[in-house]
């Protein structure tokens, strides 16, 4: 009996994420002391004092500036979050936070192939989503207790679930699509980017369908409004929180215009 081509497909789907998940979890009990290790130290302060101090998510909190509080304007804290009640669970381990990363790597890179499928084929899709799995790289990146491989999975998710609206006409894609995209870039803001391919999709996409009008374009305007207040909102709550408590720190504040220690413009 002949066997379907999209089975096969789907066990080297399967088996990659396998293989990927191996090479991630390598060494997962290692101590924050490889690459990005400062990076990774602080976002492990945040995940302890969630667990330890204060489990509110919009006030993450350091630990090298004293007894504190030391709160800091920072992404959402989607990652050290999810680890933080993770520690309730499995006891507080550095293992724990680099397992979560490691689980939204392999989301992502289940996303990137149902991504390609939806705009070329699933062998394209199948050697796309293996070159994301094998990259030095992104194992490295995919490993460390950073919260880029959570936005990385997020963003790309609402990039298919917007291709699968734009293809079926489903509102429920469009919804997820809006969902995601909140969460993926308020996890980390430089997952805007996305932004750019995503207005070129829904353009290339409407016009070979012939639905390249008005109000289908409000209607997705209206989603993309819906997505960049609630981010906007954040970062300026963040903002706020930098400038309110020492020691006055805003991640990233070196690409912005403002800066929280001087509270003066550059």
């Amino acid at each position: 009996m002949k066997i379907p081509i999209y089975r096969n497909t789907t066990y080297l789907l399967i088996s990659m994420l396998v293989v990927a998940a191996m090479w991630r979890l390598n060494h997962i009990n290692q101590p924050f002391i490889d690459a990005f290790s400062w990076r990774q130290s602080s976002t492990a302060m945040m995940a302890e004092n969630f667990y330890r101090r204060n489990g509110n998510i919009f006030y993450p909190e350091i630990s090298w500036d004293g007894p504190g509080p030391s709160y800091n304007g920072r992404e959402f804290q989607t990652v050290t979050y999810i680890t933080a009640f993770l520690y309730t669970l499995l006891g507080q381990h550095d293992w724990v936070g680099r397992s979560v990363v490691v689980l939204f790597s392999l989301w992502g890179i289940f996303a990137f192939y149902q991504l390609v499928s939806r705009i070329w084929d699933r062998d394209r899709a199948l050697m796309s989503a293996a070159i994301i799995a094998i990259l030095p790289g992104n194992i490295c990146l995919d490993r460390s207790f950073l919260p880029d491989p959570a936005m990385v999975a997020l963003v790309v998710t609402s990039f298919w679930m917007l291709i699968a609206y734009l293809q079926t006409d489903r509102w429920h894609y469009l919804l997820l699509a809006t969902l995601f995209a909140i969460l993926g870039f308020l996890t980390k803001l430089p997952g805007l980017m996305i932004g750019i391919p995503m207005l070129y999709t829904i353009f290339v996409v409407l016009r070979h369908r012939g639905l390249l009008r008005p109000k289908k374009l409000i209607v997705i305007g209206v989603a993309g409004i819906c997505i960049l207040l609630p981010v906007a909102a954040y970062y300026l709550w963040a903002r706020h929180i930098a400038f309110t408590y020492p020691p006055y720190h805003f991640a990233g504040s070196g690409n912005w215009i403002w800066d929280p220690p001087s509270r003066e413009w550059w």
